[in-house]
């Protein structure tokens, strides 16, 4: 008699071994997975959540740039519906605590420059990988590089030598690279550019097609204000091609919590290190009627498809 067991995520093994190790074996490699798509649905709902609530204030709400330019004419206007948290740099909150500023979809909140609720592209970022983990400690672009101590990672395999500017890191890497490892991206990763003076800004991915210069990758991104946007300060559901994301600095980053969530889907590398590890092994005799349990547990660093387990005879 022969009977195969097909598991979710683990490589094609076919040996005498154990129902005891494929009950232990299927929880772990079905939650996994299961695991890495709800993590990463979780931190693109909840961005694509703040950027498109509906809100409106009667008064007008002075724009945060004030305290760069007293010049600033800027303003979230009264009466004017808006959609998506509004842009600030100063009074930055995640969306629980802007919704806690309505009343219905009546903003109630403070309408000064440094007062009213509302957040940046970071901080966006940062708020929606706070959904699955607590282990994400940056506050800006600037120390959203990895390596930087605040929970960020690469994803792909380019080289992050510098922790200061991304530029340093794109051009150092050049065009294949980068490109390749975009392509790595998956939804709830993250984007992200820092350079001074030229640009500081992040996106949180949705989805990514494609590969080389044409490839695309679609985010959600908090922007500001800009009469190009109209009554809303973000881009949901934008794209842009991989030679775009190259031509202005771009590296693609993730949180530790959606890194390790993925690992079960990671490639793996090298010869097969399997083992079968803590098992039984059958008496020398076993009369009819009588019963034997079989355990044990098979590793591998390849994903192991299915096992199949078989019971014969002193005949084979």
């Amino acid at each position: 008699m022969k009977k195969t067991i097909s598991l979710i995520s683990k490589k094609t093994l076919a040996m005498v071994l154990a129902m005891l190790m494929v009950v232990v074996f299927i929880p772990f490699a079905s939650v996994s997975m299961k695991a890495d798509a709800a993590s990463r649905a979780t931190v693109v709902n909840y961005m694509r959540s703040m950027a498109t609530i509906k809100w409106s204030s009667s008064k007008n709400i002075t724009y945060w740039n004030y305290v760069n330019n007293v010049n600033e004419t800027r303003k979230f206007s009264a009466g004017v519906t808006y959609t998506g948290m509004p842009y600030t740099q100063l009074n930055r909150k995640n969306l629980n605590q802007f919704q806690s500023q309505l009343s219905g979809s009546k903003y109630i909140g403070s309408t000064s420059y440094s007062g009213y609720y509302g957040n940046d592209c970071s901080w966006s970022v940062r708020c929606s990988w706070d959904q699955i983990t607590n282990g994400v400690s940056f506050s800006y672009t600037g120390n959203m590089f990895p390596g930087s101590g605040t929970g960020v990672r690469a994803v792909g395999s380019y080289n992050s030598n510098s922790t200061s500017s991304t530029k340093t890191i794109t051009t150092g890497n050049g065009t294949a690279t980068m490109y390749a490892s975009y392509a790595q991206l998956k939804p709830g990763d993250a984007i992200v550019a820092r350079v001074n003076g030229v640009v500081n800004h992040t996106r949180l991915v949705v989805s990514v097609s494609g590969s080389g210069a044409n490839g695309t990758v679609k985010v959600i991104e908090q922007c500001g204000l800009s009469s190009s946007r109209g009554n809303t300060t973000w881009n949901v559901d934008k794209s842009y091609t991989f030679s775009q994301l190259y031509s202005t600095y771009y590296i693609p980053i993730t949180c530790d919590a959606l890194k390790n969530a993925s690992l079960t889907d990671a490639p793996p590398t090298g010869p097969s290190q399997l083992k079968i590890e803590n098992y039984n092994t059958p008496p020398a005799s076993l009369g009819l009627g009588k019963s034997y349990s079989i355990y044990g547990t098979i590793t591998s660093n390849y994903n192991i498809k299915s096992v199949t387990v078989g019971i014969y005879d002193s005949k084979g």
